[in-house]
C-alpha cells in the first residue's frame, strides 16, 4: 500500500464519518418533529480503497405509510359525519323531555284530549291551538337546522376542495424538488419529508394511494387509481351554490380538459367523502323523514277536522292550495253532503252530490229535489253549486287552485255511511281542504287524483331540469324538459320516457294512484334540480303537485302551520261532529258536542299511511310510532357515526404507532451511531496523522 493510498483511505473515511455525523445530528435535532422520518447513511467500499457515502435515504416504510393513510382517510370521513349528525340529534332533543319536537307533540295531543272533556272552554281551546302551533313551530325549527347543517356541509366541501387543490399543487412542486436533488446525487431527505408531510395532510381529505415513481418522485392516485399528482397536479372543481332542500352538485377532476372526470363516485373515505355522505345521505334522510312526519300529521288532523264543525259553523270556507285548475277533470267517485245551517245551528238545507250519477239533491223546507248535472270538471262542480248556495245567500268559487264556499250562517260537511266521496283516497271536504286545521302554501299530500288523459295545464315557459345518475353515482344525463303546452299527463309521461329526447333509458314515468311517479331503472336515480313549471294561476309546480323534489316533500316541515282563520278566532276550531241526517229545521250541531275533539285526539294513535324514506320503512303506522322511529333514526345515525369515529381513531392510533416505531428517531440509537462515527472519524484522523508522519520521515531520509 502506497502512502497516497493511505492518504486517500483516511480522507474518504473522514468525509464519510463527517457526513454520517451530520445526518445523525439532523436526526437528533428532529427527534420530536411530527412526521419526520429518520435519515440513514449508506456507506460502500470503493474499488480503489477507502469508503464512500453511497446514498442518504430515509427509513420510510411505504406499506406502513399506506396503512396510516387509509386509517387517516377513514377517520376523516367518520369525524366529518359524526360532528354533523351529533348536532342534528341535538336539534331533535331528548324524546323524553319537554320543549322538544316530541315533547311538544305529546303536549299538543294532551291539549286536544282535554278539549274532549271541555269542548266549550275558551281556555282549553286557546291552549290546544297554542300547543299545536308550538309543535309545528318546533318541527319547522328542527327542519331549518337540519337544512342549515346540509348547507354547512356543502360549504365545508367547497373549503376541503380548495385545501386539497393546494396540497396537490404543493406535492407536485415538492416532487420536482426531490427529483432535481436526486438526479444531482444530493441529500433529498429534507425535501422528501416536506413532501410526505403534505401527503399525510391530503390523506385526511381524500383516500389516496401513493407509489414511487422515477427520480425520487411519487404518484398520488385515488384508491380507484385516478392520477392526482406527480410532476403536475390535477385540479378539483365544484361550482355549486346549494339552496335549502336542493340537490348537491358534482365534483369534477380536471374540468374542461380531455381528462375531465367525476370525482365523487371514486371516493371511498376521507373528510370530503364524509361531508358528502352527511349532506346527501344522513341529513337528507332526517329531513325527508321529518317532512313526511309533518305532512302526514297535518293531513291526519285535516282529515278529522274536515268533517267536524264549530258551533256555530263558519259561514265561509276557503280550501287549500290544491294546484288544480277549474278545467281539470273532477275525478270524484261516490257521494258527499254539504249542509247549510242558520245562526242557531238549525239545518236549512242538505245538498247531496252524487258524483257517480251526476246528480245533486237539495233537501230544504220545500222538500227534496234531485237535479241531473254535468260534473266532468271542477268548474262544472262550481257552476252547479253556485246557484244552490246563492239561494241561501252564498256562492261557490274556484280560483288559484282553491275552492271557496259561502252559504247561510254556516256550512257543514259530511259523508254518507256507505259510498262516500273519493279522489286520491280522500273525501270531498278533506281533499279540497275546506275546513283545514293545518294549512300550507303547497300540497301536504301528493295524491292529486289526476288521470293520464287529463290536461296537465302547465303554462308556457316553464321546464323541469332532471339529472340522472347511474348505479355508480356518475351523472349519466342532464335534461331540461319543457312540457308541451296543451298536452296531457300522458303526453308528459311520453316526453319523459322518450329514450332519445327524454330519460327513458334510466327512468319509467307513469300516472298511478292519481299522481305522476318516476320509477328508476337499472340502479339509476333521478333528481329534479330545477322546476319553473306552473299550473295555470295556481303557483304550484309539477314537482310540488306530485312531490317529485325535496322542496315539496322535506320542505313540508317548514311550511305547515295552524290555519290563520283558527289562529285569529279559536271558535273556528271545530270540535263537534254534525248530524247531517237530521230533519230540516232541527239542530245539526250542538255547542257541547265533543265527538270531533275525541276524533282529533285519537288521530295520534290511529294508523296512517307513511311513505318509506331512507332509514324508516313507513307503511301503515300511527303518528306516535312514526315519531318514535324518527327519534330512533336521529339517535341511531348519530350513535353509529360516533362509533365509526371511535373505531377509526383506534385503527389510526395503531397504524401511527407502528409507522412511528419503524420511521421515527430513537435518540438512544442515534447517540450510539454518533459515538461510532466519532470513533471512525478519530481513527481516520489518526491514520491521516500517521501517514503524514511517515511521509515526513521518508522525505527526511531522502
Amino acid at each position: 500500500m502506497t502512502v497516497g493510498t493511505i492518504f486517500s483511505n483516511a480522507l474518504t473515511a473522514l468525509q464519510a464519518s463527517q457526513t454520517a455525523l451530520n445526518v445523525v445530528s439532523q436526526n437528533v435535532a428532529n427527534a420530536n418533529t411530527p412526521s419526520y422520518v429518520r435519515a440513514e447513511v449508506n456507506l460502500s467500499t470503493q474499488t480503489t480503497g477507502g469508503v464512500a457515502v453511497q446514498s442518504i435515504t430515509r427509513a420510510a416504510n411505504r406499506y406502513l405509510a399506506a396503512a396510516s393513510h387509509g386509517a387517516s382517510a377513514a377517520l376523516g370521513a367518520a369525524s366529518a359525519r359524526a360532528d354533523l349528525l351529533e348536532r342534528a340529534q341535538g336539534a331533535f332533543g331528548d324524546p323524553n323531555t319537554t320543549n322538544t319536537l316530541f315533547g311538544e307533540l305529546n303536549e299538543a295531543f294532551t291539549a286536544l284530549q282535554a278539549l274532549s272533556v271541555s269542548p266549550t272552554s275558551s281556555l282549553e281551546r286557546s291552549n290546544a291551538i297554542a300547543a299545536l302551533s308550538r309543535t309545528l313551530s318546533e318541527t319547522a325549527g328542527v327542519a331549518n337546522e337540519i337544512e342549515a347543517l346540509r348547507l354547512e356541509a356543502d360549504k365545508r366541501i367547497v373549503e376541503q376542495i380548495e385545501v386539497a387543490n393546494t396540497y396537490l399543487k404543493e406535492i407536485a412542486e415538492r416532487n420536482i424538488d426531490v427529483s432535481r436533488i436526486t438526479v444531482a446525487r444530493g441529500d433529498a431527505t429534507s425535501a422528501e419529508n416536506a413532501r410526505d408531510e403534505v401527503i399525510d395532510k391530503l390523506a385526511e381529505i381524500l383516500d389516496i394511494r401513493v407509489s414511487p415513481s422515477e427520480a425520487g418522485m411519487v404518484e398520488i392516485r385515488t384508491s380507484s387509481g385516478v392520477l392526482l399528482a406527480r410532476a403536475e397536479a390535477a385540479t378539483l372543481s365544484y361550482d355549486h351554490d346549494l339552496h335549502p332542500y336542493g340537490e348537491g352538485g358534482v365534483i369534477l377532476l380536471n374540468e374542461g380538459k380531455t381528462s375531465e372526470i367525476e370525482l365523487q363516485p371514486m371516493l371511498r373515505d376521507g373528510s370530503l367523502k364524509g361531508l358528502i355522505d352527511a349532506r346527501d345521505v344522513d341529513l337528507t334522510a332526517l329531513g325527508d323523514a321529518l317532512g313526511e312526519f309533518a305532512g302526514v300529521l297535518g293531513d291526519a288532523l285535516n282529515e278529522v277536522h274536515a268533517l267536524n264543525s264549530g258551533a256555530p259553523p263558519p259561514s265561509s270556507v276557503t280550501g287549500r292550495a290544491t294546484g288544480l285548475l277549474e278545467g281539470d277533470a273532477l275525478n270524484f267517485t261516490g257521494a258527499t253532503i254539504i249542509g247549510v245551517a242558520n245562526a242557531n245551528g238549525e239545518l236549512l238545507s242538505r245538498i247531496t252530490i252524487d258524483f257517480d250519477a251526476d246528480t245533486i239533491t237539495v233537501d230544504d223546507a220545500s222538500g227534496a229535489t234531485t237535479t241531473a248535472v254535468t260534473l266532468e270538471t271542477i268548474g262544472d262542480l262550481r257552476d252547479a253549486l253556485d246557484p244552490i248556495l246563492a239561494a241561501e245567500g252564498g256562492s261557490a268559487d274556484f280560483s288559484n287552485g282553491r275552492l271557496e264556499l259561502t252559504g247561510g250562517a254556516g256550512l257543514l260537511f259530511g259523508e254518507p255511511e256507505t259510498g262516500g266521496s273519493d279522489r286520491g283516497g280522500r273525501g270531498f271536504a278533506h281533499f279540497f281542504g275546506v275546513n283545514d286545521l293545518i294549512e300550507s302554501d303547497t300540497p301536504l299530500f301528493f295524491e292529486a287524483g289526476v288521470s293520464g288523459t287529463d290536461a296537465h295545464g302547465v303554462v308556457a315557459g316553464g321546464e323541469l331540469v332532471l339529472r340522472v345518475k347511474d348505479a355508480s353515482g356518475r351523472v349519466a344525463q342532464e335534461l331540461a324538459l319543457a312540457p308541451t303546452v296543451g298536452g296531457t299527463w300522458d303526453d308528459l309521461v311520453a316526453q319523459i320516457n322518450d329514450p332519445v329526447n327524454g330519460i327513458g333509458r334510466f327512468v319509467t314515468a307513469s300516472v298511478a294512484d292519481g299522481r305522476l311517479e318516476l320509477q328508476n331503472l337499472h340502479g339509476a336515480s333521478v333528481e329534479i334540480t330545477g322546476d319553473t313549471t306552473q299550473r295555470g294561476d295556481t303557483s304550484v309546480s309539477i314537482s310540488a303537485l306530485f312531490g317529485l323534489n325535496r322542496s315539496a316533500t322535506a320542505g313540508r316541515a317548514e311550511d305547515v302551520r295552524v290555519a290563520d282563520a283558527i289562529l285569529a278566532d279559536h271558535t273556528r276550531l271545530s270540535l263537534g261532529r254534525p248530524s247531517l241526517e237530521v230533519d230540516i229545521g232541527e239542530r245539526v250541531v250542538e255547542r257541547g258536542d265533543s265527538r270531533g275533539a275525541q276524533a282529533l285526539s285519537a288521530a295520534k294513535n290511529a294508523a296512517h299511511s307513511f311513505v318509506a324514506v331512507r332509514g324508516i320503512s313507513g307503511g301503515e303506522v300511527s303518528l306516535s310510532h312514526y315519531a318514535s322511529s324518527l327519534a330512533g333514526l336521529a339517535s341511531n345515525s348519530a350513535r353509529s357515526a360516533e362509533n365509526a369515529r371511535s373505531g377509526a381513531e383506534i385503527v389510526m392510533r395503531a397504524a401511527s404507532e407502528r409507522r412511528l416505531s419503524a420511521e421515527s428517531v430513537s435518540v438512544d440509537d442515534e447517540l450510539i451511531k454518533m459515538t461510532q462515527f466519532q470513533q471512525s472519524y478519530s481513527a481516520a484522523a489518526r491514520l491521516l496523522q500517521a501517514a503524514t508522519e511517515m511521509f515526513d520521515t521518508l522525505l527526511q531520509i531522502a
